[in-house]
């Protein structure tokens, strides 16, 4: 089993509710960037296409980095490249630009599909959400039968942005 694969059993083995973890976020970037063996199947109406592997695609970009900035040709530089190992810092900056690119690419006012898997098929976009009054319950007290007393004050709530996420049943799993 990968690395990747043993993480994210390690992780889920230990919640107790859905939160988030920027430690977390950090170890799985990192696993998935140096696990050789971690891959994930891409799907197409068919079934499965095409297979990703984070480990090659990382190495061939550094890479292409390492033979244009060093000058020299691109086996040797394939070479160098296999030998690395993503450190923490390197994992923390690709997160970093992972969640930027997709903050800002959702501002094209475009969906970004994420890829059908196996399981999924899953796409997000920015949402805009309109200003408006909402109420919420208040607790005010409680009555004689130590019960709460509410009351539900209107607030106005400034206009913000959301994300909406689509999320149709893969092609190849449809009958």
């Amino acid at each position: 089993m990968s690395a990747v694969s043993d993480l994210l059993k390690e992780i889920k083995s230990g919640l107790d509710q859905v939160s988030s973890s920027r430690k977390d976020e950090v170890r799985v970037m990192q696993a998935m960037l140096n696990d050789k063996e971690y891959t994930v199947g891409v799907y197409g109406k068919d079934g499965q296409e095409d297979v990703y592997t984070p480990f090659a695609d990382a190495r061939d970009m550094i890479a292409t980095i390492i033979a244009s900035t060093a000058k020299i040709n691109k086996s040797e530089a394939e070479l160098l490249a296999q030998d690395h190992m993503f450190s923490k810092s390197e994992a923390t900056s690709m997160v970093n630009i992972g969640k930027e690119f997709v903050n800002t690419y959702i501002h094209s006012g475009r969906k970004l599909p994420l890829g059908s898997r196996e399981k999924s098929n899953v796409a997000i976009a920015l949402k805009e959400v309109a200003p408006s009054q909402r109420s919420y319950p208040k607790k005010v007290g409680v009555d004689a039968n130590g019960n709460a007393i509410y009351e539900h004050p209107v607030v106005e709530v400034n206009g913000y942005e959301t994300v909406k996420v689509y999320a149709s049943c893969p092609e190849h799993l449809k009958n």
